[in-house]
C-alpha cells in the first residue's frame, strides 16, 4: 500500500475539520442541531476524527482498504504516543490537539511509517 493515497485521505480529513465548527467529539458526526447523524442517513456538518476520514471515504470513493489503513495510521499512532485510541484521544482533547495530530501522523507516514492492518 502507498503512503501517499493514506496521506491524501488524512488530508482531506483534516481539511473537512479544519473549521472548528465542522469538528465534534461523542460522535462520529453531528447535525446542525447537535445530534447524531450518520454520514449517509442526514446531513452531518461537524465530524471526529473518523467520521472525517469516512466522509471523505463516502464523497470522493476510496478504496475501503486505504481508509481503514488511514484509521489504522490514526490509532496506532494515538495508541504508541498517548495510550488513547484515535476516538478517545478526539473527545479529550482540543481541535488544536487533533489538528496537530494529523499533521504529526501525515509527517511519519512520509518519513516511511509501516501501517499495521490485515486486509
Amino acid at each position: 500500500m502507498n503512503n501517499a493515497d493514506i496521506i491524501d485521505v488524512l488530508q482531506k480529513a483534516k481539511d473537512t475539520i479544519s473549521d472548528p465548527a465542522h469538528w465534534c467529539t461523542e460522535y462520529s458526526s453531528v447535525d446542525a442541531y447537535g445530534n447524531d447523524a450518520f454520514v449517509s442517513d442526514r446531513e452531518p456538518v461537524a465530524w471526529c476524527i473518523y467520521g472525517a476520514i469516512h466522509k471523505v471515504f463516502t464523497d470522493e470513493g476510496w478504496e475501503y482498504n486505504t481508509v481503514k489503513r488511514a484509521k489504522a495510521a490514526m490509532c496506532d499512532y494515538t495508541v504508541d504516543k498517548y495510550a488513547l485510541v484515535a476516538s478517545t484521544f478526539n473527545d479529550n482533547s482540543t481541535h488544536q490537539d487533533v489538528m496537530k495530530l494529523f499533521d504529526d501522523v501525515i509527517e511519519e507516514l512520509r518519513n516511511g511509517l509501516e501501517v499495521e492492518y490485515d486486509d
